[in-house]
């Protein structure tokens, strides 16, 4: 083999590969799916004796007496599209007061509604207004 052959056989397999690589451009189309993924945040409706409780509505307990216990349907509707567990937070109750809502936490199904009691003891205390805050996290479950 000469140095010509050579030469003239690798052009023809680069040639080829060339012709290979072209067609099979040709042949092949390509699609492209962009695509986006948003997760929503948990979100629940609340009412308080069947009345729709909005963020920062302030709950009063009126007329109440020393010494006794008094209730409220508390109500929580999920609105989100997956289950929710759903946490009673409660800061700066008065010494001696107690709130409590069951066990504090409950899981709440797709859709779901649940009602549980929300629960004030009264101390022996002194008339007049007494002020703490009571809320509500939600979460994924």
């Amino acid at each position: 083999m000469n140095g010509k052959t050579i030469l003239t056989a690798t052009g023809v397999v680069l040639a080829a590969i060339l012709l290979g690589a072209i067609a099979n451009a040709i042949v092949k189309t390509y699609y492209s799916f962009p695509q986006t993924a948003n997760v929503s945040v948990p979100s629940a409706k609340f009412y308080l004796h069947g009345e729709l409780w909005l963020n920062n509505t302030e709950i009063v307990w009126d007329g109440l007496a020393p010494e006794t216990q008094y209730s409220y349907d508390f109500t929580i509707e999920n609105t989100s599209p997956y289950p929710i567990t759903a946490t009673l937070v409660i800061s700066g109750l008065p010494a001696g007061w107690t709130e409590t809502w069951g066990t504090g936490s409950y899981t709440i199904g797709i859709g779901a509604t649940e009602t549980y009691p929300l629960i004030l003891n009264v101390p022996s205390v002194i008339p007049g207004s007494y002020h703490w805050s009571t809320s509500v996290t939600i979460e994924p479950d």
